[in-house]
């Protein structure tokens, strides 16, 4: 039996320069203006889907279920979105005027990776067997290098925000709606650090990557009811996808579609043959239905 600790153990590692990865041309400027000289020092949580900041501290807090649940997660995103833009391209294919995503779900199995993230969000378990694990040793261009680089990528997004906590110096004391406009701001500290200088392909997998954090709010929030001191993750998705800027045959914005119809809406019907942008667009207002605002 492996636990979920055992199974993230190398991405454990590599979270700790996750920041640090997701942006790399913004690495000195992440050691200066955000690390500065005292040290954010990462540590595990042991509390189920945990990343918090204690800002007094400076300490990041990252629980081996939150790196699992987040993985489980990247794995379903590639492996739908890899077939779903393949199955689009392809020229008869086409032709039929959609994609079956619930049968690209049920022949990878990927609701079994969702699911044990679903479960991660209310108590650890072990990794359950039938399911593959992290392997951080696997080369970037194979699909389990693949899936850890985009793993991290969300888990950069998420651990961008903590800092921005740090970075603000924000406070838990002064009630609800001001811990709402912190959380606005973290967000926005994360996705402006990740996306503002990148362009091109890089800006593509960076996005992909913020979707697939979001993607593991949306479940968190499902699996706690919503409510509390964080904004709706509807509207998260919202303004942090507002900034993408990306072009009317954007990639990221064509696979985010295939990941999120299956994860949140696989038996509803969905319009074929949208450019992405207008199929983004699509299920933007689908989840705003799926995720009513709290």
């Amino acid at each position: 039996m492996v636990t979920t600790s055992e199974a993230t153990e190398g991405l454990a590692r590599m979270a700790a320069s996750a920041p640090f990865a997701i942006a790399p041309e913004r690495a000195d400027d992440l050691a200066a203006q955000v690390f500065g000289d005292t040290p954010v020092e990462m540590r595990r949580s042991d509390l189920a889907s945990f990343f918090a900041a204690v800002v007094e501290d400076r300490h990041l807090y990252v629980s081996p279920s939150g790196l699992g649940g987040i993985w489980c997660l990247a794995h379903a995103a590639f492996h739908v979105s890899d077939a779903g833009s393949w199955l689009a391209s392809h020229p008869k294919l086409r032709g039929a005027g959609s994609v079956d995503v619930g049968r690209l779900w049920a022949e990878f199995r990927l609701g079994d990776y969702v699911d044990y993230a679903r479960r991660l969000m209310g108590e650890d378990e072990p990794w359950p067997e039938s399911l593959d694990m992290p392997d951080v040793k696997a080369p970037l261009r194979t699909e389990p290098g693949l899936v850890t680089s985009l793993a991290l990528g969300a888990v950069s997004w998420i651990m961008l925000h903590e800092l921005g906590h740090i970075t603000k110096n924000h406070t838990k004391l002064f009630g609800r709606d001001l811990m709402v406009r912190q959380e606005w701001d973290a967000d926005n500290f994360a996705t402006q650090w990740a996306l503002k200088t990148a362009a091109g392909e890089e800006r593509e997998f960076r996005a992909l990557a913020i979707v697939v954090a979001l993607a593991w709010l949306f479940v968190f929030e499902q699996a706690k009811r919503g409510g509390g001191d964080h904004p709706s993750a509807i509207l998260r998705f919202r303004e942090a996808t507002s900034q993408f800027d990306l072009g009317d045959d954007s990639v990221a914005l064509e696979r985010s579609v295939y990941l999120l119809k299956a994860i949140f809406d696989p038996a509803g019907p969905m319009p074929g043959d949208m450019a992405p942008v207008a199929a983004f667009d699509w299920m933007t207002d689908r989840l705003e239905a799926l995720f009513p605002r709290h």
